[in-house]
């Protein structure tokens, strides 16, 4: 489907042996639970058609794929598609390192990123009271949100929200 290889170049906490297959394959592969690398699969919300399945995958591997997942949305180089669908994994697994990085991605420069980082924080605080966020966190969100001008709020819009967009499954 139009990739090519590549150099290699594995994080340090990475070990890869680079072996072709089949795209379709690679995807159930994926679609199973065979391929559980939460950097390999992290990397598939870049791309719409597979999203939503992207992301029942990272939720299926839970907490062992969070400190990926924080780091993706800590980084502002990753792909702003990528990172406007983090929260919709990090919103389902109640954990301390993620809620913090939850709490990063509210200071993101994508006003999206910022909205779902909120709602993830919203839902793991309502199903998980012991997770705590110092009220002095949310308030400063709050204010940097509310200093913003009209304008810019008006232009704002949800991505995946649109009716046109692929499904993706939604914090609730």
């Amino acid at each position: 489907e139009g990739l090519i290889p590549g150099p290699v170049a594995p994080d340090e906490d990475e070990f890869l042996e680079a072996v072709p297959v089949p795209f379709q394959r690679a995807l159930r592969w994926v679609y199973s639970g065979r391929i559980r690398d939460s950097k390999t699969v992290i990397a598939l919300l870049a791309w719409d058609r597979v999203a939503p399945d992207a992301v029942a995958a990272l939720r299926r591997v839970g907490p062992p794929a969070v400190a990926p997942l924080v780091a993706a949305l800590a980084d502002p180089g990753t792909d702003f598609a990528i990172r406007r669908r983090l929260p919709l994994v990090l919103g389902t697994i109640p954990d301390p390192a993620g809620v913090q990085g939850l709490l990063v991605g509210l200071v993101d420069r994508r006003c999206e990123v910022r909205y779902r980082c909120g709602r993830a924080l919203s839902h793991l605080l309502e199903g998980h009271p012991a997770l705590a966020v110092a009220a002095e966190n949310v308030f400063a969100a709050v204010l940097r949100e509310v200093r913003t001008e009209r304008r810019v709020w008006d232009n704002q819009r949800i991505l995946d929200e649109y009716p046109q967009a692929p499904t993706i499954p939604q914090v609730k």
